[in-house]
């Protein structure tokens, strides 16, 4: 078969294999990012680690926990503040890569659909010769069948409970509706707490 499409001439057509960004762009990159970084939350990062580690375990008294709070809230600001950073250095890296992302997939839909009606036509063929296990081209290519289980649901409440699978967020979310809710069978429920500093 030698009028198929070259995979090279297609890789060329649209502007070649070769990493749209290259290492010395990266590292450009990079010095932006850090010239950006370094006066602005480089100095306060580490403040605020040095702080967080001189916290004694566990805290004694009120006014080392406040301080631990407004600690937390500090380190919270700072974590947004580096996030939004982030995401101003990597939108546009984002929405090429998306671009091309887009690109080839509305391109390779209509692959995926000929590949679809293919196999469909291919699969029809072969269930109508069950004598053929194997079917393999002169050009060395093979098909064979591989089975599957198709599982119907006709009705959830004859089915097993080893098959079934608990829906904890369904639970959690009943119990937090519902807090006087006695002892679910089958369920042990422990309550839990996390500090939020807000």
């Amino acid at each position: 078969m030698t009028d198929e499409p070259s995979l090279m001439d297609a890789r060329h057509g649209i502007g070649g294999n070769d990493p749209p960004v290259q290492p010395q762009e990266f590292a450009e990159l990079i010095e932006r990012m850090e010239a950006a970084f370094q006066p602005t939350l480089e100095a306060k990062i580490a403040k605020y680690i040095a702080a967080a580690s001189d916290i004694p375990q566990p805290i004694k008294g009120r006014e080392l926990a406040e301080a631990a709070v407004l600690l937390v809230k500090q380190i919270n600001l700072a974590i947004d503040a580096a996030d939004t950073m982030r995401k101003d250095f990597k939108d546009p890296h984002k929405r090429a890569g998306e671009a091309v992302d887009a690109y080839f997939n509305g391109e390779a839909g209509g692959l995926t659909r000929a590949k679809a009606n293919a196999l469909r036509a291919l699969n029809n063929w072969m269930a109508a010769h069950p004598e053929i296990e194997k079917l393999q081209t002169e050009y060395g290519q093979t098909a064979y069948r591989k089975g599957g289980i198709e599982i119907t649901v006709d009705d959830i409440s004859e089915v097993p409970a080893s098959f079934l699978m608990l829906d904890e967020a369904a639970v959690k979310a009943h119990l937090k509706k519902n807090p006087e809710t006695p002892k679910i069978l089958g369920l042990t429920v422990t309550k839990t707490s996390t500090t939020i500093v807000s």
